[in-house]
């Protein structure tokens, strides 16, 4: 019969129905895997989520004072104001916020150099409140910080406390309020009232746990863990900090922002004592000239007996000591003005604070240009300790410093000019009635002159105590330029985010499940259907043999069950083997296996025996000498046998005998022998052969495994085909692979695989049965159709 294959002129689409069934093939195979390393991420997400401790954060808000420029605005006189913006004029605030100096005073005013944790079963804990104990530290060695010491309450008085810094755990018994002297470390632990006899018991049994940390390298940690932001166009400074305790981060904002208000004070409170201290000096030595000059006044009464003068001259003397208390005062403030340009031309960083000025009050815009340009000077500074020499920033504050330093120099050459010129006006009404007064007699000038003197000082004397008293008030209604509009409240848990945890988890154990999945199909997959076979060789398919439970206690399924699916199987191959060589009379069919367990001897017993009844002479040669299972299938015993025909201590009839299948016959392996593989040389073995081929149908051999011994491979030279049996359970296309090596380099004629153990599912036969009946679902591995009637 000529068969002639039918192409489709029909294009295939990008996406086949192989392609289908190698994707639906591999969820199966693999599904279990991708479903076990999803459980396992899961559960390693939990416990990792679990264990990981949650970062919170805090957040307050802070209004900060406008800055008043009109004043510059009137001498800047075209001077670029780009930053003195709403927006950008409070930069510096971010810094000094997050300076050193500030979060240092607040972690020592707050204790928190040391951290408190509690000991549960399955993680230690941060604690911040409820702890029954303080730690005070006095002075620690630096290998002793990050060093976990556990405490433990004994009784009302004393503790236990172990630690380990790497020489083995030191435990010691301890009193409480009492100082800890050890060479690496001084230290008190301080016992709260809150701990009475009642809850001792229930504290006793928690293990706390204490670490002391470097305070700078905690005013670090803070620092990076702060965010500090002035939104667009507002005059509003937001804090956030994030930390692992909530009421810590609370209490930590709160007790800065207190901090950093109190600083913005210091300013103030500093140029205000500063004018104050200056006007004492200044009271102080008029006090010394009022006390010689009435002195002189008495003596010089008393000597020239004088009593008063006329109003005319007490008129003269009048202008005359309001000229110079006028000059006084200008020199005054000349000598301030001048004080305050000599600081801003030498420009001192080290100290910040200019000289006293205590005619603010009567030069606003000095007085505001002078607290601004402090306020430069601290925050460059702070920025400069913080930040290094050549940060950005400090280039910025520089710029800031010298365009306020030149506004400020500018006025005060202007401010000079008019004192000057005040000066020159005072200059001229004393020089005027001074000379009035000198056409006075000479006891009269004099005592003139000395009273004068004594109403210039008595003057700056009462203006003197009304600028401190001034002063003292000024100090007293001293507010704070910033305040707090939101108190520091917790916002929650920032960190970590579980759910996405979660997810990166899972997306991880998706990969490493797909990873293994398609190692699994490209290196290691099993050949479990006929399909899969198909596309894994190119060698003709004999068949499938379908999986029998019952073929471990009855070998001989076909006899003992011929309505079974596997017994149909059985009838698929032997339809196969009859159009495998129609031309050729009687075959000899060698049966192997890749490896041991595959199902060859299996194939081989049953096989033979659905050839014979089909009524073919059929005769079973068990080759496989060192390890046979055929006289085990077959119920039969034989001293005599395959080996003692090789070596020609008996003659083939001798050996032959008839099994309990009719048409059967078999030649056991007989005494199994030491030297197996030589024994398939001997030319006895020819000899059966064809005495074989002139009295039976068919001669199935069983050999054994070609993966591991190659006898097999000797005897496929008599073959007239060879069927390599691979189980679904076991074979890989390794394996396939090892085969077609065999058949290429040993060139094998008839060469075909039988698939053994195929699951009913997984089988094509399975599925074709019902639908079409017997004798129409099998896939015969050569193009042949028809058959005769099954037994």
């Amino acid at each position: 019969m000529n068969n002639t294959t039918i192409k489709s002129a029909k294009p295939e689409g990008i996406v086949t129905i192989n392609d289908l069934k190698n994707i639906w093939s591999l969820i199966r195979k693999n599904w279990y895997i991708v479903t076990i390393c999803l459980a396992l991420a899961y559960v390693f997400s939990t416990l990792y989520v679990y264990k990981l401790p949650e970062t919170y954060a805090a957040q307050t808000q802070i209004l900060l004072k406008s800055r008043d420029t009109k004043y510059a605005d009137q001498v800047s006189q075209g001077i670029d104001y780009w930053w003195m913006d709403n927006g950008s004029q409070y930069v510096d605030e971010l810094k000094i916020v997050k300076s050193f100096d500030l979060i240092e005073q607040t972690i020592a005013k707050l204790k928190i150099d040391v951290s408190y944790y509690i000991v549960g079963r399955l993680k230690t804990a941060e604690v911040y409140e409820f702890i029954p104990f303080e730690v005070d530290v006095i002075s620690i060695k630096p290998y002793f910080y990050e060093l976990p010491v556990y405490i433990r309450f004994i009784d009302q008085n004393t503790c236990e406390i172990t630690y380990d810094k790497g020489e083995g755990k030191i435990t010691k018994r301890v009193f409480f309020d009492k100082e800890i002297v050890d060479t690496d470390y001084s230290i008190i632990i301080k016992k709260k009232n809150n701990v009475i006899g009642t809850n001792l018991g229930q504290i006793a049994d928690v293990q706390y746990v204490v670490k002391i940390h470097d305070r700078e390298t905690l005013v670090y940690l803070y620092q990076q863990n702060l965010a500090a932001e002035i939104p667009d166009k507002t005059a509003i400074l937001q804090l956030t900090l994030s930390d692992e305790v909530p009421k810590r981060a609370v209490t930590f904002l709160d007790t800065l922002t207190k901090i950093y208000i109190a600083n913005t004070l210091t300013q103030r409170f500093e140029y205000n004592q500063r004018t104050i201290e200056y006007i004492d000096k200044q009271l102080g030595e008029v006090t010394d000239v009022l006390n010689t000059i009435e002195n002189d006044l008495e003596n010089y009464k008393e000597q020239k007996g004088i009593l008063d003068l006329p109003k005319e001259q007490n008129e003269y003397f009048d202008r005359l000591t309001a000229f110079e208390t006028e000059k006084t005062k200008l020199k005054i403030q000349l000598s301030s003005i001048e004080d305050l340009e000599k600081y801003l031309i030498e420009g001192k960083d080290a100290d910040p604070l200019p000289p006293s000025l205590y005619t603010e009050n009567t030069d606003p815009f000095l007085k505001t240009g002078v607290e601004e340009f402090y306020s430069l000077k601290v925050a460059m500074n702070a920025a400069k300790f913080n930040l290094g020499e050549k940060s950005v920033s400090l280039n910025e504050s520089d710029y800031k410093i010298k365009k306020r330093k030149e506004i400020m120099l500018s006025y005060i050459v202007g401010l000079k000019s008019a004192i000057y010129l005040s000066l020159n006006k005072a200059d001229s009404g004393i020089s005027k009635y001074t000379e009035t007064i000198r056409s006075l007699p000479k006891k009269e000038r004099d005592l003139l002159n000395i009273q004068r003197k004594q109403q210039v000082n008595e003057r700056m004397y009462s203006f003197l105590l009304e600028k401190k008293s001034t002063s003292i008030i000024a100090k007293a209604g001293i507010i704070p330029e910033a305040k707090v509009i939101e108190a520091s409240r917790s916002i929650g848990v920032i960190s970590p985010d579980k759910n996405k945890l979660l997810y990166t988890h899972l997306t991880a154990g998706l990969i490493i499940g797909l990873i293994i999945a398609l190692i699994r199909t490209f290196f290691f997959a099993k050949v479990e259907t006929y399909d899969e076979l198909r596309m894994a060789t190119s060698l003709p398919i004999l068949g499938e043999v379908l999986y029998s439970k019952s073929a471990k206690t009855a070998y001989i399924v076909v006899d003992i069950d011929p309505k079974s699916s596997v017994t149909e199987s059985f009838r698929s191959l032997r339809t196969n083997i009859q159009y495998l060589s129609p031309d050729v009379k009687s075959q000899i069919i060698l049966i192997t296996s890749n490896s041991p367990g595959e199902g060859k001897t299996y194939c081989s017993v049953n096989l033979a025996a659905i050839l014979a009844k089909a009524e073919k002479k059929v005769l079973l040669l068990e080759l496989d000498l060192h390890k046979p299972k055929i006289h085990v299938a077959m119920k039969m015993n034989a001293e005599i046998g395959m080996s003692t025909l090789l070596i020609g201590k008996t003659n083939i009839e001798s050996v032959l005998m008839k099994s309990p299948i009719t048409n059967l016959d078999v030649i056991l392996s007989g005494p199994t022998p030491p030297n197996s593989s030589e024994l398939i040389l001997s030319r006895h073995l020819l000899d059966l052969f064809e005495y074989a081929k002139k009295n039976y149908d068919y001669i199935i051999v069983d050999t054994p495994p070609v993966g591991l011994i190659s006898d097999g491979i000797v005897l496929m030279k008599y073959a007239d085909a060879s069927f390599f049996v691979i189980n679904a359970n076991y074979a890989n296309k390794n394996a396939i692979s090892n085969i077609h090596e065999i058949v290429a380099s040993n060139k094998i004629s008839n060469p075909a695989f039988i698939l053994n153990g195929v699951k009913h599912r997984r089988s094509r036969y399975y599925y074709n049965r019902y639908a079409y009946g017997y004798g129409y679902g099998y896939g015969y591995g050569y193009g042949y159709g028809g058959g005769k009637a099954k037994k």
